[in-house]
């Protein structure tokens, strides 16, 4: 992984835009500390500069910006099955002085222009220039961000927000629908970034810019519809399980190599162990490393005996650094947009702790809960179907009955919170149990809820797809990126492949959730494994938000109700209320941080 900053202007480059450049890229010297490169046109007005954490091809002759005839690229991520699309291109003519990453990207967009982007397994972003035209594009997954801020002289593009933010003196903008959008979500739905002229691109899409204007955004795919079969549920067969198997045994081969050491990050969940089973099975023997964190989380005991049982090397590592008080501005730091996954601190602590034993990059579990149907709502909202497909007027109706006295008995109240609300507000009621109330009370909730949620159906499926093409990416994967770049440290995330994707929206989604939540992967897991160890509760990572609002004073945000901010602050001790006060007080934070570095 690397870090990029590109400039595409509407006029020639001045020293001054060189300048800007150059600095942009130094402040993305975290993302890669092992080398930095630049190209520009004066004439027309583009500039190109990278970072480079070198992990495929370690030598100069894979640093970049790189030229290839008119083509000149400046890439973040990995391409995982470049070798078998080196290979294609051989075949087509093509001649390769590197054995690295970089030069398949350039000569397979020479040969196949944007039609590459459907035969890549990988995680990336580039900003790719063809003497005429600017070309940016990220991954299907979004795995690897890009923000552009557009100006009246051209467009910037950058890995981060914080170089965009800091040299071109942006203005923070969260107009009412995407402070609703962020109050009831914890991220900004793409394209928004929080910042006026500033835009991320959506995952699986790419730009033109053509004189300093963007001048066409395209999609090149979408998450996989789920058949949605009638008549009784069907499990996936044995036939269909090898297949899968297959498919993420590939997955994690190919994403194993490169030039440079590699871990597994091995948890005593599901998710980890099943990487670490299907790598031994392949004849690897990758080396497992768990984290012990100072506040308390340890899952290095359980881990040790699932690698023990698969016969691969294992460590514990130790984070002393304890997530406290100053969480909240680490998050503003690295987010520079409001987001509320506290996550970051641990995944940084996590990667550190890695790159001290020696690695550079590292395999984790990302992504499975939302491909396998792994989280508990989706279960819960399939084992609750006939009453979420009861009309919305009688829930409503039973709802206005029962909340005088839902107080007086737990049942009556979920009832109430969760199940007696309109068809377009249960996912939203379900992610922020107990608050639906208050946030029918944000600006344009009834408006912005029906037109993202309205037409989603039945619930489980709907949740999975929402989650896995849009939370997913912007909520989850950019604390993934950020917190690892910070350590300067690559994760690959197995998981994450089309393929596999393609396979597990071809079976009965109600299969997928009738006898458990990831049935899928505990019956792949079941192959490896004894009982023992895969039926134990999973720790995770957590972060005590509690001691992050502790010191701070009740948000001022003009644009809400007061009484939604009184009551929301009011409830912050409460674990229930703890990620909605977390949001109020990111919010405040973001728009007067921001507000005064003008």
């Amino acid at each position: 992984m690397c870090g990029l900053f590109a400039i595409f202007l509407n006029r020639p480059l001045t020293e001054r835009d060189i300048a800007i450049g150059r600095r942009g890229t130094e402040r993305l010297a975290h993302r890669g500390p092992d080398g930095q490169g630049e190209w520009f046109d004066r004439e027309r007005g583009v500039f190109l500069g990278h970072r480079r954490l070198a992990i495929v091809d370690l030598s100069d002759d894979s640093a970049q910006p790189m030229q290839r005839g008119r083509l000149t690229l400046t890439y973040n991520g990995e391409i995982y099955n470049f070798r078998e699309l080196r290979h294609d291109l051989q075949q087509l003519g093509q001649a390769f002085t590197t054995s690295g990453d970089t030069e398949v990207l350039l000569q397979g967009w020479q040969q196949w222009g944007e039609g590459l982007l459907d035969r890549i397994d990988g995680m990336l972003a580039f900003a790719l220039w063809d003497g005429d035209a600017g070309h940016l594009a990220v991954d299907a997954f979004g795995e690897k961000p890009l923000f552009i801020a557009e100006a009246p002289d051209g467009v910037y593009v950058s890995s981060e927000l914080a170089p965009l933010v800091d040299l071109l003196g942006l203005t923070p903008e969260l107009p009412d629908e995407q402070l609703t959008a962020f109050l009831c979500l914890g991220y900004l739905p793409p394209p928004a970034a929080g910042w006026k002229g500033v835009s991320r691109l959506a995952p699986a899409s790419r730009t033109t810019i053509r004189s300093g204007r963007v001048v066409a955004k395209q999609t090149y795919w979408q998450t996989p519809p789920v058949a949605l079969p009638r008549g009784d549920l069907r499990r996936a067969t044995e036939v269909e399980l090898d297949v899968i198997e297959e498919v993420l045994a590939e997955s994690i081969s190919r994403r194993l190599q490169g030039d440079v050491p590699a871990c597994i990050f091995l948890s005593s969940g599901l998710d980890s162990p099943l990487i670490a089973a299907l790598a031994r099975k392949m004849g690897g023997t990758p080396h497992c490393l768990t984290v012990a964190y100072a506040d308390g989380v340890d899952e290095s005991g359980d881990a040790a005996m699932i690698a023990r049982h698969l016969g691969l090397p294992h460590d514990k590592v130790e984070s002393t650094d304890t997530p406290g008080r100053d969480g909240l501005d680490t998050m503003l730091a690295s987010f520079r947009q409001p987001i509320d996954n506290a996550v970051l601190v641990a995944i940084e602590q996590m990667c550190l702790a890695a790159r001290g034993a020696g690695y550079k990059m590292g395999l984790t579990g990302s992504g499975a809960d939302e491909i396998f149907y792994g989280y508990g709502k989706y279960r819960f909202f399939f084992q609750s179907r006939h009453i979420y497909e009861t009309p919305q007027f009688l829930r409503l109706a039973l709802g206005a009955v029962l909340r005088p006295v839902s107080g007086l008995h737990s049942r009556l109240r979920i009832f109430s919170e969760i199940f007696a609300v309109r068809d377009d507000e249960a996912y939203l009621a379900w992610k922020n149990t107990g608050a639906i109330d208050l946030m029918r009370r944000l600006p344009n909730f009834s408006e912005w809820s029906a037109r993202l949620f309205g037409s989603y159906e039945p619930l489980a499926v709907a949740s999975r797809q929402f989650e896995l093409a849009d939370v997913l990416p912007m909520h989850q994967l950019t604390c993934f990126d950020l917190g690892s770049m910070r350590a300067s440290f690559e994760l690959r995330t197995p998981f994450l492949s089309r393929k596999l994707c393609d396979v597990i929206a071809g079976l009965d989604w109600r299969g997928c959730l009738a006898a458990s939540s990831k049935d899928i992967v505990r019956r792949l897991l079941r192959r490896h494994l004894p009982d023992r160890l895969i039926d134990r509760p999973k720790i995770g990572f957590s972060f005590p938000i509690n001691r992050m609002l502790a010191p701070l004073d009740q948000p001022r945000l003009p644009q809400l109700d007061p009484k939604v901010v009184e009551l929301g602050w009011a409830r912050r001790n409460d674990p229930a209320w703890y990620r909605f006060a977390l949001r109020l007080a990111v919010a405040d934070v973001f728009l007067s941080q921001a507000t005064a570095e003008k």
